[in-house]
């Protein structure tokens, strides 16, 4: 359930894999946000997420330099493992609540009886990455590159004008070097057409991650 709050509360700490970061993710964390003066964002890493048996497309670096670029996010850190971490993170970084999906509902009510603050947040329907992986394994995919915020609007509008969603995978890498804005979000928005956007430091990232999907394609198709 989504507690609305007259008043944000000052710290928040948040947590997930984010691995192939979709609109969903993007509207979470967004919202997460709203709740709290500072965001801190926690990312599974790697051999945590091979303890949960859970197999992430993106390595930890990845991931965590996404959410470390997003604007609203203030501190990103490491999750190496929840039930042993949360009271650490909780008493460093002087947080006032824990935010999580409504998918973990339940899961976090004995924070409660600790006295802790869970909000549970809904999450966006429809999209998910296991969603996304399927849409990828089975479509054909195109790459478009952004290296300057100011083109941003001609880059959406070329995928909107050219894209057919219902056969194609859009892929939106923008480079490390220009800073996330705020306007992402409306852009992404008005467009449902980008499937995934990550941030790139250089073009090998970019044939990386391209040799990458092929090879995935080929393993899962």
């Amino acid at each position: 359930m989504e507690k609305k709050t007259p008043n944000k509360y000052n710290i928040c700490l948040t947590y997930g894999t984010f691995d192939m970061f979709h609109f969903g993710h993007l509207s979470l964390l967004l919202r997460c946000k709203n709740q709290c003066n500072q965001l801190i964002v926690g990312v599974a890493t790697d051999k945590y997420n091979k303890f949960k048996n859970k197999e992430s497309f993106q390595s930890e670096n990845q991931r965590f330099n996404f959410i470390n670029m997003l604007p609203f996010v203030d501190k990103t850190i490491y999750e190496h493992n929840f039930s042993t971490q949360w009271k650490k993170d909780y008493k460093k970084y002087k947080a006032n609540a824990i935010i999580m999906g409504d998918d973990h509902v339940g899961e976090l009510d004995y924070l409660i009886k600790e006295g802790l603050n869970i909000i549970y947040l809904k999450r966006t329907t429809g999209i998910s990455t296991t969603d996304i992986k399927e849409k990828l394994k089975c479509k054909k995919y195109s790459f478009f590159i952004q290296e300057k915020w100011i083109e941003t609007k001609n880059i959406f509008n070329r995928i909107n004008k050219n894209i057919n969603k219902n056969d194609h995978f859009s892929i939106l890498g923008i480079s490390n070097k220009i800073e996330a804005h705020y306007e992402l979000y409306q852009f992404w928005n008005n467009s449902k057409k980008v499937d995934l956007i990550f941030f790139f430091d250089d073009i090998e990232e970019i044939n990386l991650l391209k040799r990458k999907i092929n090879y995935w394609k080929k393993l899962k198709g």
